[in-house]
C-alpha cells in the first residue's frame, strides 16, 4: 500500500493522539509499548469497509462542519484534524491534502454534491465508550492484564460503533449546550484502530485485538512481520503467520477473551495443550522461525446474560451475546409480536452472516425471532429496540 506525504502539522496532530497512549512505566524492561497504526495494514472484511466509509462519508461531514463555523473551537479542530490525518494516511487524497494545507474557516464545500448533516440522536453510551476504550488500553500497557483488553473490545463493538451510522455519515451525541463536538472523538478513533491491536515488551509480542492485518512488529527486539487472517467478530478462528529473516526466541501472548468458554491453540498444525495462561493471555514461548503459523480457535457460543441485580426494571430478563457482540431485537424484524416477546427456556439459536448488510443475523428457531447486533440498530428508520428480553424461566 502506497503512503502519502503528510505535512508536518498534520503529522504532529496524528502522532499526538498515539503518543499519549504510551505506558508510563518507562525505564522498565517489561514495559509495554503500543505498535503504531502506521506499522499495521488492515485488510479485514469487517473493518476495511468502515475505514473506507470513514474517508468517503465521515471526513466530508467533518470538513464541512469545521469550515461552516466562523470560529471553531481549538479542541474540535485539532481532534478533527487528527481523524482526517489518520484517514489520509490510509487512503491518500491529494485534493483534500492540498485543501487542508491552506485550511481557512468559512470555505464552502460541496462534498461531491452531497453533504449529510451530523445526526442529533441522543445515545450517551457511545460517547463514554470512547473514554473507556482508551482508558483500558492505558491499563493494558501498565499492567499487561487481558481483562482490560476485554473491556476495550466490549466498548468498541457495542459502544463506539453504536455511536455512528453504518454508512459513516451520522454520529450520535449527547444533547448538550453549545457546539456538538463530542462525535469527533469517535471520528478520530475509527481510522486509528490499527494502533490498538498489538503491544510489545522486552521479550514478548502481545496480541490484544483480532482482525485481518499485516503488521511490522518485534519479538525480543527482533523485527518480525505478522499476517493475521480471521473473520472475527463473526467467527472465532484466528490464524497468524510469522515472517522473519532470522529465527527469533521469545514469547507471543494471545488474548483469550473471558467470553470464550473454551479455546484451542496450535503451532504449525500441532496442538498446544500446555500453554500457560497469564492474566488472560495464552503464552507461547519458543524459538520462532520464518513461516511459523499459529491458530487460535475461540468458542463463539450464544450466551444469555442476566443484568446486574441492581437493575430491578430488568429483573427476569436476559441479554443475548455471541462472542464480543451484544444483540438486540428491532421492531422492524419482529412485527406483530414485538410487545409480547418472551424467550422459552429451551430456545435454540442459529447464526448466519450476511456481509452485504454489514452485520450478522442471529435467529432464534423457536418463535422465529431475528436478532441484530446492537451497534447496527437504529439504521433502518424509527422503531422500537429491545436489549433485555423477558424469559419464561
Amino acid at each position: 500500500m502506497s503512503r502519502p506525504f503528510i505535512p508536518l502539522p498534520l503529522l504532529c496532530a496524528a502522532l499526538l493522539f498515539a503518543t499519549s497512549l504510551t505506558s508510563c512505566r518507562s525505564g522498565r524492561e517489561d514495559r509495554l509499548t503500543p505498535v503504531s497504526f502506521e506499522a499495521v495494514v488492515i485488510d479485514d472484511d469487517f473493518w476495511s469497509d468502515r475505514l473506507y466509509r470513514h474517508m468517503k462519508f465521515s471526513v466530508p461531514v467533518f470538513v464541512e462542519r469545521i469550515e461552516s463555523q466562523a470560529a471553531p473551537t481549538g479542541d474540535l479542530k485539532s481532534k478533527a484534524l487528527e481523524g482526517i490525518a489518520y484517514s489520509l494516511f490510509l487512503y491518500p487524497d491529494p485534493v483534500l491534502q492540498a485543501r487542508l494545507d491552506g485550511w481557512t474557516a468559512g470555505k464552502a464545500f460541496d462534498g461531491n454534491g452531497e453533504v449529510v448533516e451530523i445526526g442529533q440522536t441522543f445515545r450517551p453510551d457511545s460517547l463514554s465508550s470512547v473514554g473507556r476504550f482508551l482508558w483500558n488500553f492505558r491499563e493494558i500497557l501498565s499492567s499487561g492484564d487481558g481483562k482490560y483488553a476485554d473491556e476495550m473490545e466490549r466498548s468498541l463493538y457495542n459502544g463506539v460503533l453504536a455511536g455512528m451510522s453504518l454508512k459513516g455519515d451520522k454520529f450520535y451525541q449527547r444533547a448538550l449546550q453549545g457546539p456538538p463536538d463530542s462525535p469527533v472523538d469517535i471520528f478520530r478513533l475509527i481510522p486509528s484502530i490499527g494502533g490498538f491491536l498489538y503491544a510489545e515488551s522486552g521479550k514478548a509480542l502481545w496480541v490484544n485485538q483480532y482482525m485481518c492485518n499485516e503488521a511490522r512488529v518485534s519479538i525480543a527486539g527482533k523485527p518480525v512481520r505478522v499476517q493475521e487472517k480471521t473473520t472475527f467478530p463473526w467467527d472465532g478462528d484466528v490464524a497468524l503467520r510469522l515472517n522473519m529473516d532470522k529465527p527469533v526466541k521469545g514469547e507471543i501472548r494471545l488474548r483469550v477473551p473471558s467470553w470464550s468458554r473454551d479455546y484451542s491453540l496450535s503451532v504449525n498444525g500441532n496442538m498446544v495443550n500446555d500453554a500457560p495462561m497469564d492474566k488472560g493471555y495464552a503464552v507461547l514461548a519458543r524459538e520462532w522461525a520464518d513461516g511459523d503459523e499459529i491458530e487460535l480457535i475461540l468458542d463463539m457460543s450464544v450466551r444469555m446474560v442476566a443484568p446486574d441485580p441492581g437493575m430491578k426494571e430488568s429483573e427476569g430478563k436476559s441479554a443475548l451475546w455471541r462472542g464480543p457482540l451484544l444483540y438486540c431485537l428491532e421492531e422492524e424484524d419482529n412485527p406483530g409480536v414485538f410487545d409480547s416477546i418472551t424467550l422459552p427456556p429451551d430456545a435454540s439459536f442459529a447464526f448466519s452472516w450476511e456481509p452485504k448488510k454489514l452485520y450478522g443475523i442471529m435467529e432464534i428457531r423457536s418463535g422465529d425471532l431475528t436478532f441484530v447486533p446492537y451497534y447496527a440498530s437504529g439504521n433502518r428508520g424509527p422503531g422500537k429496540t429491545l436489549v433485555f428480553i423477558p424469559h419464561e424461566d
